[in-house]
């Protein structure tokens, strides 16, 4: 490695600076030999919160007509993949007014019909709420940051022309109160993304879970795929057809005969056991199940992650305890508790 390769590596260490993905090529110059040497020399490079505002940037590689350099260029929003689901954020339940919303909104929903579909709809009915509570709850983090700094900044500058009326000292107290609130709301936003859980709430700033967060994502992120007849797809459309074709063909029924179980020498199991495993379902049983999960894992389909139900449960129990009851009785799952909603 040159010495000028080395110090092009410590700048962007030095400064943070992002290398964003680079689609249908690994290379972005040859020597365009018989056998020809091919290098990455050219990137385009950003700040962490450069891509807080493009956050799905990539490089793309353009043809070359003259040049031993293939021309690359920085596409912002490269994929529309259709609307964004609702994923739940976690940091919702350390605001003040939020269990007292949620319980006034989950009894305000009134509905008929199967306990499973009934409690399904209630969190879509859910979802519409807590969409707009968070407008008017959060609003914009970035930018009520951005005027709470700017007010501490002017509380600072007024106390060293001439100090502060204690009026003002409790303003400056408030906002820095506020400061803290929304860097803590903010990290575990990122921590919550990032999917971290080495690191406790508060031992680490955003900054570190927001690394995290976009390398999985650019990890995860699909810019080509080849189908099976060899056609390389790089567009939105045809991935997300492709994706759907093959899974539709993965899961559907297979022709011809089906797996039989007759035959098979199975182990009879005891009639306490089998009591134990027909009895129903009870309140402790589902609780401790509840409890026992991993409340930093990613959400369900729906979107919910089971840290709501942990923090929310004296709210939802009896309605979820109905669910568990009517599955008991039927013991059928009705198909809209396997799907997103």
């Amino acid at each position: 490695m040159t010495v000028t390769k080395l110090s092009l590596d410590d700048f962007i260490r030095e400064n943070e600076l992002i290398d964003p993905p680079l689609r249908s090529a690994s290379f972005t110059w040859s020597n365009m030999q018989e056998h020809p040497v091919c290098k990455r020399l050219d990137w385009f490079l950003y700040s962490n919160e450069w891509e807080q505002l493009f956050p799905q940037s990539l490089q793309d590689v353009l043809p070359r007509w003259t040049s031993d350099h293939w021309p690359i260029v920085l596409e912002t929003n490269p994929f529309k993949w259709g609307p964004t689901p609702f994923r739940f954020e976690n940091m919702w339940l350390h605001h003040p007014s939020f269990k007292e919303s949620f319980g006034s909104w989950w009894r305000e929903f009134q509905g008929d019909g199967w306990e499973g579909h009934k409690f399904m709809r209630k969190l879509q009915f859910l979802k519409a709420k807590l969409k707009e509570w968070n407008k008017n709850a959060f609003g914009d983090l970035i930018e009520r940051k951005k005027c709470i700094l700017l007010d501490i900044a002017n509380f600072d500058s007024m106390e060293q022309e001439g100090g502060l009326s204690p009026e003002l000292l409790i303003q400056r107290a408030v906002r820095k109160g506020e400061l803290e609130e929304l860097i803590l709301r903010e990290e575990i936003h990122w921590r919550q993304k990032a999917r971290v859980k080495w690191v406790k709430e508060g031992d680490c700033n955003s900054k570190f879970f927001h690394k995290v967060a976009n390398g999985r994502r650019n990890r995860k992120f699909i810019k080509v795929l080849e189908n099976e007849r060899g056609l390389v797809l790089d567009n939105s459309n045809s991935i997300k057809e492709e994706i759907l074709r093959y899974f539709e063909k993965l899961y559907a029924s297979p022709s011809g005969e089906s797996w039989r179980v007759e035959g098979l020498d199975w182990s009879p199991i005891s009639s306490e056991s089998a009591s134990r495993l027909e009895s129903p379902f009870t309140e402790k049983e589902i609780s401790k199940a509840i409890f026992q999960m991993d409340r930093d894992k990613a959400p369900g389909p729906d979107g919910f992650t089971i840290a709501v139900f942990q923090d929310c449960w004296d709210v939802i129990k009896e309605d979820l305890v109905r669910v568990f009851d009517e599955f008991h009785r039927s013991g059928i799952i009705i198909k809209v508790l396997m799907r997103p909603s």
